[in-house]
């Protein structure tokens, strides 16, 4: 049987209800992304930032999260 692929939030965080990750672990992939971005490596950093809205698409750092993922 074929399944759909894991969503980056899945991939991140092992399959687990959104609704059950605390904040701190949503914000610690932005966080996440934000390194990886200064550290050079677009990839990680896009991957982090779309989990992060993912899982908070209308969070506090979302916006940022979004100019973030525009200049990967």
């Amino acid at each position: 049987m074929l399944t759909a692929p894991a969503s980056a939030a899945e991939q991140v965080f092992g399959y687990v209800k959104s609704d059950e990750l605390d904040a701190s672990r949503i914000m610690a992939c932005l966080n996440l992304g934000e390194a990886w971005a200064k550290a050079g490596d677009p990839d990680k950093a896009a991957k982090a930032l779309r989990t992060y809205l993912e899982l908070a698409p209308n969070g506090a750092g979302a916006e940022h999260a979004r100019e973030l993922l525009a200049k990967s």
